[in-house]
Formats: C-alpha cells, structure tokens, sequence
C-alpha cells in the first residue's frame, strides 16, 4: 500500500490506524485528502480524514451508517477543493497598486493621537519594489484644539536618504504601515494630544 502522506508524522498516524481491522486507505483530491475507514467492533463505521499537511485527523469519528460516513469524507472532499481553488484564485487576482515615480504616499497611525507622514516615490526598482523619501506637509485648517487638516507638501523633504518599500494591493510598505497613494489637495485628519 503507498501511503501518499504530506509528512513523516501524518504517514505515522495513517500507518497506526491501519493496525485496525479491515481498515482501508485512500488518497483523494491529488493526494490532498488521505482517508482511513475501518468498522469498530461493534460494527460502527469510522473513518480518519486527513488534509493538507495537518499530522493528525481534521476528523475522527464513528459514523451512524456507511452513508453518513461517505458523506462526511466527500465534504472534506469538497472543502479542499474548494480551499485549493480560491487560493489559485487568489494568487491570480493579487495586483499590485499602480504605483509610479512622482506619487505621493500617506501613512496613518498612532494610539491616543494620529499622526500623518507623507512620502514621495522616487525610483521604481523592478515590478514589487520602490525608493520614497519623506516629504513635509502644511495645514490647511486647525478643526479644533489640538487637531488640523493637513495636505502632503512636496517641496519640503523632510529625509533626503530614500528608504525602500515593496508594493501591495495597497499601496507601499513603509515600515509598519502601508503608505495609500494621495495627492496634493488631499487634506487627511492629524491630531497631536488631549
């Protein structure tokens, strides 16, 4: 019998099972899907269903009748298909933000205050990656005390060393934030303490 194990430890627990009386295996789903059936002595049907790379059992059970327990190995069946599908779906439909030399980036963070930084994109380097500097900003309006409106300001740059970020979906990576794309006009929420 050729277990088609994902792992050491799940071919171990697929071989201790098969110790059981009449206990039979099947790989499903390319090898995806590993199942054990095997009736206890009672003559109750039970089936161990492993997926992926997990070492032991997604399930385990003793089943009410035979069909119950087919049932149960075809939703695994089907869940994996299902899971496997949207991940390729997934890595397909992944695209970067359209980022290009000369985009202003916005980060937004902070606890009990939000701090606003913006950035400028000055090199493309290959598809995933650019260099940004770090660009000034002015108010453009004091909303309360404590609290402003302000718009990114390319003319002041605030760190000539450029640092470097990988594009995503969302816009740059720019350390633990991700920097949006904005322009010039763009007023974004500040506020500095209570």
């Amino acid at each position: 019998m050729n277990i088609t194990a994902k792992n050491e430890r799940q071919k171990m627990n697929i071989e201790w099972l098969l110790k059981n009386d009449n206990a039979t295996y099947e790989s499903l789903d390319e090898g995806r899907v590993q199942v054990v059936r095997y009736d206890t002595k009672n003559q109750q049907p039970v089936a161990a269903i492993f997926r992926d790379n997990r070492k032991d059992p997604r399930e385990h059970y003793r089943y009410a009748t035979i069909e119950r327990r087919e049932e149960a190995i075809q939703n695994q069946v089907n869940a994996s298909k299902t899971y496997h599908q949207a991940k390729i779906d997934r890595k397909k439909n992944k695209k970067n933000a359209n980022i290009k030399v000369g985009d202003i980036l916005v980060t937004s963070w902070g606890y009990d205050q939000t701090n606003v930084d913006f950035y400028q994109v000055t090199k493309l380097i290959g598809k995933a990656t650019v260099e940004y500097v770090q660009i000034g900003s002015e108010t453009v309006e004091e909303t309360s005390w404590c609290s402003a409106d302000v718009k990114a300001n390319p003319k002041v740059i605030v760190n000539s060393i450029p640092e470097r970020g990988r594009i995503n979906p969302y816009g740059v990576k720019i350390g633990r934030e991700t920097g949006r794309i904005t322009t010039t006009d763009d007023t974004h929420y500040r506020s500095w303490g209570y």
